[in-house]
């Protein structure tokens, strides 16, 4: 996150998104070429609901970053951290999972624990609402990968996850390209 914070002072959301998506697909097609049956892996028979999980996690990643732009690290963090409250709330409505007393309180307690560690200002403003809104994306993509993950495996999740991030982004890249010069290997790293 904080190579992410110190990319944004320079790029934009769009371009670091699919570079970093691209990065990500070049890895996964890498560790692709020495497995077995890899592009028969890699096949969906529920391409719009993995389109939806990924459209979740571009939303998720976009207004983290963006609150990057706006509000302290220590403070996005510690706000992002309510991803697990949604999450337990989604598991209930969504999934129809039973939350038991136990799991809340485990929840609360880490996160004051995380609050305690990160340490977050206590300025709230406007820009505050772009994590806690990223936090909610997160956990509907999670609910999405526990709703697929029945049927798919972990790299054809991260591969339509990233490349449904890498064609939305791309759209966007004309307007908003900026030449990445010698950064290119805080590109790599962030992937």
């Amino acid at each position: 996150d904080a190579l992410a914070k110190y990319l944004l002072e320079q790029y934009g959301i769009f371009q670091i998104l699919a570079l970093r998506s691209c990065v990500t697909i070049g890895i996964l097609f890498f560790i692709g070429s020495i497995q077995k049956n890899f592009v028969s892996s890699i096949k969906t028979s529920r391409l719009k609901s993995q389109i939806l999980r990924g459209v979740f996690g571009l939303c998720a990643v976009f207004l983290f970053f963006l609150s990057l732009k706006k509000i302290p690290l220590a403070d996005a963090t510690a706000l992002f951290f309510v991803s697990t409250f949604f999450l337990i709330i989604l598991s209930r409505i969504v999934l129809g999972e039973q939350v038991q007393l136990f799991k809340w309180v485990a929840v609360v307690v880490g996160f004051l624990g995380m609050i305690l560690i990160v340490q977050p200002s206590r300025e709230i403003n406007f820009y505050s609402i772009l994590p806690i809104l990223a936090a909610f994306f997160y956990a509907l993509m999670m609910i999405a990968t526990r709703f697929l993950s029945d049927t798919e495996g972990n790299l054809t999740l991260l591969l339509y996850q990233s490349a449904t991030t890498l064609i939305i982004s791309s759209l966007f890249l004309p307007f908003f390209w900026i030449e990445i010069g010698s950064n290119i290997l805080l590109f790599i790293l962030i992937g």
